[in-house]
């Protein structure tokens, strides 16, 4: 059973049977003025629906799309919303699959690129997806061919409600987002992330909160990459809740306390979480004057129960011990050129 409501507002609701979206909008569009083919919101909430195709709503025009339930669509050609771009403002899933997955695998007609489909939304300024089955966010994967997000604000996958399933994030993956505020990546399950994931391409002296609270990173593998944040923005860092993140690796972070350009401070906040009192810690000391470490690292622990900047350089000249995360780190890497 399928309902439409032809006012501000479409929405779609299916309880049997996949709904034929293409076709529902094929029809809509070919009775409608061309003066009556905008709506404020589409809502869509169907559990049978496995694919949205290329241009699926044939010139329809929504101020925001929102998809509830469809727990079984997997597959968003990235050409799904072209079109769409100077009107949606707002994009919001919720327990949607968009995990990537071709309903049919040996169907080459099509392929499925939610990031691609979303970077044609040229006028977006929120995207909150929570409680999908996206395992990562792949290499540049907002890009500009259709023009640039400028009002692109708020990228939202924080799982706090619902946990989410990313594991990995991608090398330059948001780095076309110039204006880009909030970052949240927070309650998944990311364990590798790729060289310059933050990085961007502009400058901007505007603050960018990057939440990456409650997942599973470790220092290991943050120092195999090595640089992951920008350095043209003024950053604050949440990082608190990952449990195998033993210590901060000097590759990865140094360059986070620099004073930036514009003079303003980047923060990392750890969340009381303990850290190692040993030598894969002990540049913290070292340059915590140098840096005014006191005021950007916050809430920093070491695992002795003590505050970390409190130790003295002889207190972390202690060796450090084996990480039990670091025997899987090869495979890890192997499995990415599966992004």
């Amino acid at each position: 059973m399928i309902h439409f409501i032809f006012m501000k507002l479409k929405r779609c609701v299916s309880t049997s049977d996949e709904l034929d979206l293409d076709d529902k909008f094929k029809q809509l569009a070919a009775g409608a003025p061309y003066g009556s083919r905008y709506y404020t919101r589409f809502e869509l909430e169907d559990s049978y629906i496995t694919r949205l195709p290329a241009h699926v709503f044939h010139g329809i025009q929504f101020g925001e799309l929102k998809f509830v339930g469809c727990s079984q669509l997997t597959c968003v050609d990235p050409s799904a919303f072209e079109g769409l771009g100077p009107r949606i403002n707002k994009f919001t899933a919720e327990l949607t699959d968009f995990s990537g997955t071709k309903p049919d695998i040996n169907d080459t007609s099509y392929t499925c690129d939610l990031f691609g489909a979303l970077s044609t939304l040229t006028n977006v300024e929120t995207i909150q997806i929570i409680g999908s089955q996206i395992t990562q966010i792949p290499a540049n994967a907002f890009n500009d061919n259709m023009g640039v997000l400028t009002n692109l604000h708020t990228v939202d996958f924080g799982g706090s409600m619902t946990k989410g399933v990313i594991e990995y994030v991608g090398p330059n993956a948001f780095s076309t987002l110039r204006n880009v505020r909030l970052i949240d990546l927070s309650y998944q399950n990311i364990s590798v992330i790729g060289q310059d994931a933050f990085a961007f391409t502009y400058r901007n002296d505007e603050r960018l909160t990057l939440r990456l609270e409650s997942n599973s990173l470790t220092g290991y593998k943050l120092k195999a990459v090595g640089r992951v944040f920008p350095i043209n923005r003024p950053l604050t860092i949440t990082m608190g809740g990952n449990k195998d993140l033993h210590y901060l690796p000097e590759a990865t972070f140094y360059h986070i306390f620099v004073e930036q350009a514009s003079g303003q401070r980047n923060t990392l906040n750890m969340s009381g979480d303990q850290l190692e009192i040993d030598l894969n810690n002990e540049w913290l000391i070292r340059y915590k004057q140098e840096l005014d470490l006191k005021d950007k690292l916050l809430s920093a622990w070491g695992d002795d129960g003590r505050e970390l900047l409190k130790h003295s350089d002889k207190e972390m000249q202690k060796i450090p011990p084996t990480d039990p995360t670091f025997y899987n780190l090869d495979d890890d890497d192997d499995n990415q050129d599966d992004y």
